[in-house]
């Protein structure tokens, strides 16, 4: 549309033209258009000022309201946000990706990465969902050196007060290569008779046995953050 042509009443996407383009400011050698204001009222009831240039393009159609309802339409699209299954989900990308959080020194720190197809909820839940997943279970790496993957996760049990503990390098979930699952490094150690210290190095990869067992990590779900 030329600007001739412009009249009262018009509209572009949302907005309804109030006045016709108005000369703001001088810049110079800048195009006669970008120097033109025009006053509009949103279809949510907003009135504001907008460039001519950004109106006659369609770079702008609406006051913002529009680009916030878009954006809050993708936040929420598989309607899952507040199940648990979601919370898990986050907590794994900020464990690993996010260096303000507080367990990213144990995974992304240390190279434990989130795979590409899983950086999108709705293909997480389907593996989740497609491997038994219910919310009384906890996502677990089968390989401790390796990051979240369909190939390298599986859902495990664990006990109710488990479940409320924060999970870090001393209070994450060890599991027994007799198949005893213990709340922490320390309480295997109790039970077991050894240190603790000698279970987080074989946790860690650092020694092959501890008291003649093997010993892994399991249950990495940072509850505390849900």
């Amino acid at each position: 549309m030329k600007l001739t042509e412009v009249k009262k009443g018009d509209r572009f996407g949302r907005l309804m033209v109030l006045v016709k383009p108005q000369k703001r400011f001088d810049c110079g050698l800048r195009r006669s258009s970008q120097l033109l204001a025009v006053l509009v009222r949103c279809d949510c009831g907003t009135v504001k000022e907008v460039w001519w240039h950004h109106l006659r393009t369609g770079r702008v159609q609406s006051c913002g309201c529009l680009r916030r309802e878009v954006s809050r339409q993708k936040a929420t699209k598989h309607g899952m946000r507040k199940t648990r299954l979601y919370q898990t989900w986050n907590n794994m990308l900020r464990r690993c990706e996010d260096s303000t959080a507080q367990s990213y020194k144990y995974y992304g720190a240390k190279g434990i990465t989130v795979c590409v197809a899983w950086h999108r909820f709705e293909r997480f839940a389907a593996w989740a969902l497609s491997h038994g997943y219910t919310d009384d279970l906890l996502i677990d790496r089968i390989r401790n050196t390796e990051g979240y993957k369909p190939s390298n996760c599986r859902w495990v049990a664990c006990g109710e007060s488990s479940r409320n503990r924060t999970l870090n390098t001393w209070g994450r979930h060890v599991q027994c290569s007799d198949g005893r699952i213990f709340h922490s490094a320390r309480a295997a150690a109790r039970q077991v008779g050894v240190s603790h210290v000698n279970i987080l190095r074989v946790c860690h990869g650092k020694r092959k046995t501890s008291a003649g067992f093997g010993w892994t990590f399991i249950g990495e779900e940072e509850t505390s953050d849900e």
